[in-house]
């Protein structure tokens, strides 16, 4: 699985993509609905992400909690 690093650099190649497509025909293009796509998938990609991590994070604060009761 790609990181948040490498999604994002993904993300702003397309959106470049798209936008030098776009000066260089005047309008929107099958082509660039499909680049369109691409970007919404990294988006998604990167939520989805964000969402596992918060969820890592919440477990180990509730880890680390269960811990320091024990210890106290």
């Amino acid at each position: 699985m790609k990181d948040s690093k490498q999604i994002l650099a993904e993300k702003m190649r397309l959106e470049s993509q798209w936008n030098i497509s776009y000066l260089e025909n005047g309008c929107v293009t099958p082509e660039m609905n499909k680049i369109s796509e691409e970007i919404k998938r990294c988006r998604r990609d990167l939520v989805r992400q964000d969402e596992m991590q918060a969820k890592f994070d919440a477990k180990a604060l509730d880890v680390a909690d269960d811990f320091m009761s024990v210890a106290t």
